[in-house]
């Protein structure tokens, strides 16, 4: 199972709910049981910076010079590492 940007694309959501959501996300991400997060392989696909001109805006820092930073960028930063 992959868990990838597909609910969290900016120009659908906009960027504090693009936070919102991949935090939450990847805190579900981290149980262990069956309904939540066992066998997720890999968790990804949120970009630095992405073509906001298209329709997969999923990017944590605004495409324009000097490339801010979105409200996911610090909430990604925040994560708590992966148990090994």
């Amino acid at each position: 199972m992959l868990q990838t940007e597909g609910g969290a694309l900016v120009n659908q959501i906009g960027e504090a709910e693009q936070a919102r959501r991949v935090k939450a996300a990847y805190v579900r991400c981290q149980n262990d049981t069956a309904d939540r997060g066992e066998g997720l392989a890999m968790f990804s696909q949120y970009l630095d910076i992405t073509d906001p001109t298209g329709d997969f805006d999923s990017g944590m820092r605004r495409a324009n010079l000097p490339f801010t930073p979105r409200p996911l960028y610090p909430t990604w930063a925040a994560l708590p590492q992966p148990r090994r």
